[in-house]
C-alpha cells in the first residue's frame, strides 16, 4: 500500500523545527506489520535535541491542505545538516510502534 502527500511539518516540543515535501508511506502488510515514510526533500530551521520528533503529514485536496496524520517518528538525518535550506535528498522516517497507516 502507498499513501502520498505534498508537505509535512517536523515538530519538537510543540514548535515547528523543519518540514518535508513529497512524502510517500510504505507499509509492510504481512505480519509483522510496519510502515515508514520517505520524503523527497526536507528542511530544518533549527538544530533538534533528538531525532525523535512529531511529524504532521498533509495532503492537498481542492486547493486546501488537509492533515492526514500526526505521528511520533525518528528522522534518519545525517549527524550534520544545513539549516534554512531545502535539501533535495530523501529522508526516511520510522516509527517505534508497528503503526498501520491503513487504519487512518
Amino acid at each position: 500500500m502507498r499513501l502520498t502527500g505534498e508537505i509535512g511539518k517536523i515538530v519538537q516540543d510543540g514548535k515547528q523545527v523543519g518540514g518535508i515535501r513529497g512524502w510517500t508511506v510504505f507499509v509492510q502488510t504481512k505480519p509483522p506489520i510496519y510502515s515508514y515514510v520517505v520524503a523527497a526533500g526536507y528542511w530544518m530551521t533549527e538544530k533538534i535535541a533528538s531525532k525523535v520528533v512529531t511529524v504532521e503529514f498533509y495532503s492537498q485536496e481542492n486547493g486546501a491542505m488537509n492533515l492526514v496524520c500526526d505521528k511520533e517518528g525518528t528522522l534518519e538525518l545525517p549527524e550534520e545538516y544545513v539549516l534554512d535550506k531545502l535539501i533535495l535528498e530523501t529522508l526516511k522516517i520510522t516509527f517505534k510502534d508497528n503503526f498501520d497507516w491503513r487504519k487512518i
